[in-house]
């Protein structure tokens, strides 16, 4: 029987946690999903909120479900900072959705990405709200570490580590999940740092990445000398002409660039 909890990769013990805290039905109002960017936390977050109200006990497969994984469920909020913090009118924001009535989930989802960008104010706005939780209402703040965040917000959450995946975990994330030969799935698993955001990123420019430019290395599968030199008719950072990569839409390049900005 599939679950919810299938598409999460890695992260065994975090996953644990929280399907035992699902099943007893003792969840915390406040988790504090902790560890390096890009390596799963905010996707399980989703899952997580998918698992606290999916009427089918947690298939993944209903409505509800599919719902809170694309981000369109009334009930499961998203909150980001849109510009170099998150500000008390954000968090206020916040509090006043998590007092109102549910559309239709058992239990409202508020998932505060990079909550370590809080400002004290809007921490301190916070702090409030995890003192006196409203009914039926999980927060969850991903951030780097619970020492980034101001105050004691940490002290009202419930702690959940979370680590890189190891190359074989990701390695084996990516071929049950793509339909790429064995040395292309290992080769973006590498290139991506251990990060799962990139690695889904990585993994298209892999299948068209020659495979004469990749490489065994001790660290994995990474690009080659050859992959550096240049070619004619690519554009350089500064755009002089036959020199650097190209970095057109098509090249895997273009791929590779922009998975470093996830």
């Amino acid at each position: 029987m599939s679950s919810i909890w299938d598409l999460v990769a890695g992260h065994d013990e975090a996953v644990a946690m929280l399907k035992e805290a699902v099943a007893s039905e003792r969840v915390a109002h406040a988790w504090l999903f902790t560890g390096p960017p890009g390596i799963g936390k905010l996707h399980t977050a989703r899952v997580f909120a998918a698992a606290l109200n999916c009427p089918a006990g947690g298939d993944g497969t209903c409505d509800t479900c599919r719902r809170i994984l694309r981000g369109v469920h009334p009930d499961v909020h998203l909150i980001v900072p849109e510009g170099d913090n998150l500000l008390v009118e954000d968090v206020r924001a916040v509090r006043e959705e998590a007092s109102r009535t549910h559309y239709e989930a058992p239990t409202g989802v508020f998932i505060l990405d990079e909550a370590d960008r809080m400002t004290e104010a809007a921490a301190n706005a916070l702090l409030k709200v995890l003192e006196e939780p409203p009914p039926e209402v999980v927060f969850v703040l991903v951030v780097r570490s619970a020492e980034a965040l101001v105050g004691t917000v940490p002290s009202r959450a419930r702690t959940l580590p979370f680590v890189s995946l190891s190359l074989a975990e990701l390695t084996a994330a990516l071929g049950d999940d793509l339909q790429l030969d064995p040395d292309q799935t290992a080769w973006a698993a590498a290139a991506s740092a251990s990060r799962v955001h990139w690695a889904g990123c990585c993994s298209s420019a892999a299948a068209r990445v020659p495979s004469a430019w990749r490489t065994s290395r001790p660290g994995g599968l990474l690009p080659t000398r050859a992959m550096m030199r240049p070619r004619s008719g690519s554009v350089s950072r500064r755009g002089t002409p036959g020199r650097g990569r190209s970095t057109s839409p098509s090249s895997p390049w273009a791929s590779l660039k922009r998975c470093s900005h996830l």
